[in-house]
This record gives structure tokens, C-alpha cells and sequence, in this order.
């Protein structure tokens, strides 16, 4: 908070030296962060009293891959992924059909993951992957979302 100085306005509590407002406040939230962290390691390592419980731990694959790919990981885990049906169910788009292809099926993971036509490389690609990480032979799961189980999605990040 800043100090009046003796006319009566604003005075910062540091010399200003031509530095953003948004950088300084970008310094302290750093600087803040960097302390509750530490405070909270020396609180552990002391007490070891909090263990968070198992399903409350995140799920360690995904948490490994880049933000983008885990982002959009639980995207489609919870179902609020950019797709026909959620787009329609948050007002914005009118109908739930594949824009890829023009069949006139509801777009959803199923039909993305297995039978849109404009991802078939794609899809191809997927499954193999799959059947290889999982040792099955021939075909394909009965459904992508299993994909999305915690268990599945150790098949997607290891190599």
C-alpha cells in the first residue's frame, strides 16, 4: 500500500525505476509463491501429518506430458471438450452434428475416436498404438472413453 509523502499524494515505498505495474505485482505473487512452498516443506518434512489420500493424488501420466496435451486429456476425460454436444449444451453452436464429416452423426469421443471420416489416419494410428501398449491382436476397444481411465492413460504417456 502506498505512503502519502508531505503534499499530500501517492508515494511508492520503492524508488520507481520505469518498471510495469504488472511486472512488480508479477514479482511479489512469484515471490509469495516461492515462500508458501517453502513453508509448506518445512511443515511436512517436520510433522509429516498430510498425506493426501489416493484418489485425491493426481493422476502422475498426464501430469508428465506438456500442458497442452494434458489439458486436452481431461478435456475429454470429463467431457467438456470442444465437441458437437458440449458446444451445444453452453449455447454455443445450434446443433450437435460432426462438422467433420457429412454423415449427420452426433459428434462426440465415440465417433471422433472411431469413426469420423476426416481422422482416420489418425484413428489408425490411435489403435495401434493401443493394441500394441495392451498386446491385444485385432480390434478395438468397445469404447474410447476407456481409453480416458486412469489406467489407459499410462498407455498414452509411456514410451
Amino acid at each position: 500500500m502506498a505512503a502519502l509523502n508531505e503534499r499530500g499524494s501517492e508515494q511508492l515505498p520503492y524508488e520507481y525505476s520505469g518498471t510495469s505495474l504488472a511486472h512488480l505485482k508479477r514479482g511479489i505473487t512469484e515471490r509469495k509463491w516461492v515462500e508458501a512452498c517453502s513453508w509448506m516443506e518445512s511443515r511436512l518434512s517436520k510433522h509429516h501429518a498430510y498425506r493426501p489420500r489416493k484418489w485425491m493424488r493426481p493422476d502422475p501420466m498426464p501430469a508428465k506430458a506438456s500442458k497442452a496435451v494434458a489439458s486436452r486429456f481431461y478435456q475429454l476425460r470429463t467431457g467438456r471438450v470442444l465437441i458437437g454436444p458440449y458446444l451445444k449444451k453452453i449455447g454455443k453452436r445450434a446443433s450437435d452434428i460432426c462438422w467433420w464429416c457429412d454423415r449427420g452423426v452426433k459428434q462426440s469421443r465415440e465417433h471422433l475416436f472411431k469413426s469420423c471420416k476426416k481422422w482416420k489416419f489418425q484413428q489408425a494410428i490411435l489403435w495401434a498404438e493401443v493394441r500394441k501398449k495392451t498386446k491385444k491382436r485385432k480390434g478395438r476397444s468397445r469404447y474410447p472413453s476407456s481409453l480416458l481411465k486412469k489406467s489407459a492413460a499410462q498407455l498414452c504417456w509411456t514410451s
